[in-house]
């Protein structure tokens, strides 16, 4: 049941991070910077990976990958690290291809409504 109740705590302080990058970079003038900063943000903080030594269990890559460089003397974080960048760049081109086809269907939309119709 502890198990259950870190991953809550690493939830929400992933959400609130995210939140706060959110709020730092509103009044940024590209508005992918504040959508991409949030996205990278959980991702890093949320993407699992198998607990060495321990397959049932899972915790945050980046937790695992610290563990692993600092506290094990024959450690092997390549894994844990090698998830993580994976994660980050696929929530990374995600957030870009999304954002600039939102994007195109808004200037779409905006066109289409400013164009009078003809009689």
């Amino acid at each position: 049941m502890d198990y259950i109740y870190a991953w809550v705590v690493i939830l929400g302080a992933a959400a609130v991070g995210a939140f706060g990058l959110w709020k730092i970079c509103a009044k940024s003038r590209f508005g992918l910077l504040k959508w991409l900063a949030s996205a990278v943000a959980l991702a890093f903080f949320l993407t699992p990976v198998a607990v060495p030594n321990y397959p049932d269990q899972i915790a945050p890559a980046f937790v695992v990958a610290i563990f692993e460089i600092l506290f094990q003397t024959n450690g092997e974080p390549q894994g844990s690290l090698r998830i993580l960048g994976l994660s980050l760049t696929a929530v990374s081109l995600v957030t870009i291809i999304v954002y600039y086809l939102s994007q195109r269907g808004q200037k779409s939309r905006s066109t289409s409504s400013n164009q009078e119709p003809s009689a």
